[in-house]
């Protein structure tokens, strides 16, 4: 399949945009339920929260662990469809298009790392928000959570290639 449906592109590029800002959805979101003084903030707050913080991650996750998807990730590791001129179509089935930007940049082994990703960064607005008062505990707990990261990413390998990344693009 050449073309994506309107739908499928539509849902893909909100995934998309969702996963590239939950880090600011949830720390706003956090900063309005702990920060806040009034009720009906705090109120918006732990409901946004929800929504941004727990429930897109379970959802992700969820879309990654669909069988549909899962067979779609493996032979899209495995073989490559191409077009004529020499760029990757993607997965073929429209269940696996919607989830390519979550699983396309890493190793079909690692094809859960978004979820790790998206976990990190509520780590972070978490650690942040809660010790933004104390910087000396704040520093230490940034400078153990990036090494803790590097670290991560170093054993586990998760990213592909440049080049193979770019023929994904």
């Amino acid at each position: 399949i050449i073309f994506m449906s309107f739908m499928d592109k539509f849902v893909s590029i909100a995934i998309g945009l969702y996963y590239f800002a939950y880090l600011q959805l949830t720390s706003s979101s956090f900063e309005a339920m702990v920060g806040s003084g009034t009720k009906s903030l705090i109120i918006a707050g732990v409901i946004a929260f929800k929504v941004y913080g727990i429930s897109f991650p379970l959802l992700v996750g969820r879309s990654l662990l669909r069988r549909e998807a899962r067979r779609e990730i493996k032979s899209a590791s495995e073989e490559t469809s191409t077009t004529t001129n020499g760029k990757s179509n993607g997965p073929s089935s429209s269940a696996a298009r919607r989830c390519w930007i979550l699983y396309g940049p890493f190793q079909s082994a690692r094809w859960y790392w978004s979820v790790v990703v998206l976990g990190r960064k509520l780590w972070l607005v978490v650690a942040t928000s809660l010790w933004r008062g104390k910087p000396m505990v704040l520093g230490g707990m940034l400078v153990s959570m990036f090494a803790l990261w590097g670290v991560m990413n170093y054993l586990a390998r998760p990213y592909t290639s440049f080049s193979r990344e770019m023929a994904h693009l």
